[in-house]
């Protein structure tokens, strides 16, 4: 198998996944579901971010750096600002 047909079929699986996430978060907020939707979207997010990484992985290891640790904490305290926002947002 030539790598131009393995990139058009992997093309198409993700075009098909992503066209069936979208569907489906389309529908969950028609039906006013928006927990559904958020839901969909941050696992899926994670799935894929874990399964690249995984994957790449086995083709070449990820160096860990100590240099990650100011950009993990950095992406910590967004996260965890935006949670907070998220969830207190009704109550003001």
């Amino acid at each position: 198998m030539t790598i131009q047909i393995l990139l058009l079929i992997l093309s198409f699986v993700i075009l098909v996944k992503g066209a069936s996430e979208l569907v489906m978060n389309v529908f969950a907020a028609y039906l006013g579901r928006h927990d559904i939707a958020v839901g969909n979207i941050i696992g899926s997010n994670i799935f894929n971010i874990f399964l690249i990484l995984g994957v790449s992985s086995l083709v070449n290891p990820v160096v860990y750096s100590s240099a990650f640790d100011t950009d993990i904490l950095n992406a910590r305290h967004r996260n965890s600002l935006s949670v907070h926002i998220f969830v207190h947002r009704d109550k003001r």
